[in-house]
C-alpha cells in the first residue's frame, strides 16, 4: 500500500512538471492574461444589479477574477434548459432576460443601442466594451402570464412583439388568475441582500402579479414570502417566478439542497462507524 501512494505522488508530480507545466506556472503578467484592468473599471465602478455577456474575449473564469457576474459563469457545463435558453433565443433578448448591461466584444457596433466606454487595439484585433442603454432590472413584476412548454415557449421569447415587462411565460398555470394590463412600473422590487446561496428581496405591487427573477431555475432553491414558503416556478423557459399578491412583501430565496443534508447524513454516518470499527479493533488487540 504505501508502495502505491509513493508512486501515486511522483505520478502527481511528473504530471504538474511535464504534461501541465505551462498551465501551472506562467511567466506572463495576469492582467494580460484576464485583460487589462482600465477595460474593467467602468464594470466595477457600476453598483447596480447587472451581469455581463464576454464574447470571448476574456477567459471564462474572469468574472471569478475582477468579481463580476458572467451570464456564462465560470463553468463550461449548464443547465438543459438553460443551454436551450442560449441557443434558441437572440442575442439581444438573451441579454435582456439575463439584466445583462456591459458587453466585451470585437464588434464596433451593437444591434441594440448602446455606448462604448472603451477599446482596446491588439494588432489588427480591437476589445469594445459597450453599456447599454437599456436593460432589464434583475427583478421585476409583471402582471400577465402565458402557459407554454419546449419549443413554443422559446418561439414566443424570441418574437419582438413580447415585452417581458409586461408578459412572463410560465411552464404551468400560476396560483391565481392574474389581472393584465397593469404596468410594470407600477410595482417596484428592491434589492436588500445578493449572496450565491440567498437572496433578499422588498417587492411592492398594487395588484396580484408574478415576481420574475434574472436567476437560473435550479433544484435545491426554496423561497419564502414574508416569511412562509411559496412555490418557485419555471419562467421564461429557464428562469425563476413567484406568485406575488397585491401589497408590500419581503421575499427570500435559499439555497437548501436535500442532497447536500443527504451527504452531511451520509458522511457523519460513515464517519462515526470508521471511529467505531478503530476502537473496536483497538480494544480487541
Amino acid at each position: 500500500m504505501r508502495a502505491l501512494m509513493v508512486v501515486a505522488a511522483l505520478v502527481i508530480v511528473f504530471d504538474l512538471f511535464t504534461v501541465n507545466w505551462q498551465n501551472n506556472f506562467q511567466a506572463s503578467n495576469p492582467q494580460e492574461e484576464y485583460g487589462p484592468r482600465s477595460l474593467m473599471a467602468p464594470i466595477q465602478a457600476d453598483a447596480s444589479a447587472f451581469r455581463v455577456f464576454n464574447e470571448w474575449r476574456l477567459p471564462g473564469n474572469y468574472g471569478l477574477v475582477y468579481h463580476i457576474e458572467d451570464i456564462e459563469g465560470a463553468s463550461p457545463l449548464r443547465l438543459r434548459w438553460y443551454d436551450e435558453l442560449v441557443s434558441a433565443l437572440p442575442e439581444e433578448r438573451l441579454w435582456e432576460l439575463m439584466n445583462v448591461k456591459y458587453i466585451i466584444t470585437g464588434r464596433r457596433a451593437l444591434l441594440p443601442p448602446s455606448e462604448v466606454l472603451y477599446d482596446e487595439p491588439t494588432g489588427e484585433d480591437t476589445t469594445y466594451l459597450h453599456r447599454l442603454q437599456d436593460y432589464l432590472p434583475r427583478a421585476y413584476v409583471v402582471h400577465e402570464a402565458q402557459v407554454l412548454q419546449g419549443e413554443a415557449a422559446l418561439e414566443l421569447l424570441a418574437d419582438p412583439e413580447l415585452d417581458p415587462l409586461e408578459t412572463v411565460i410560465l411552464e404551468e398555470e400560476p396560483g391565481f388568475r392574474l389581472p393584465g394590463g397593469a404596468n410594470s412600473a407600477e410595482s417596484t422590487v428592491r434589492i436588500l441582500e445578493y449572496e450565491p446561496t440567498k437572496v433578499v428581496l422588498e417587492a411592492e405591487s398594487r395588484v396580484d402579479g408574478m415576481l420574475v427573477l434574472s436567476e437560473v431555475y435550479y433544484p435545491g432553491w426554496r423561497a419564502f414570502i414574508d416569511g412562509r414558503e411559496t412555490k418557485i416556478y419555471r419562467a421564461n423557459h429557464a428562469l425563476r417566478a413567484l406568485a406575488l399578491e397585491a401589497g408590500s412583501h419581503r421575499v427570500e430565496l435559499v439555497y437548501d439542497p436535500l442532497s447536500f443534508k443527504m451527504g452531511f447524513v451520509i458522511s457523519a454516518g460513515t464517519l462515526i462507524a470508521m471511529v467505531c470499527i478503530a476502537v473496536w479493533s483497538t480494544i480487541r488487540r
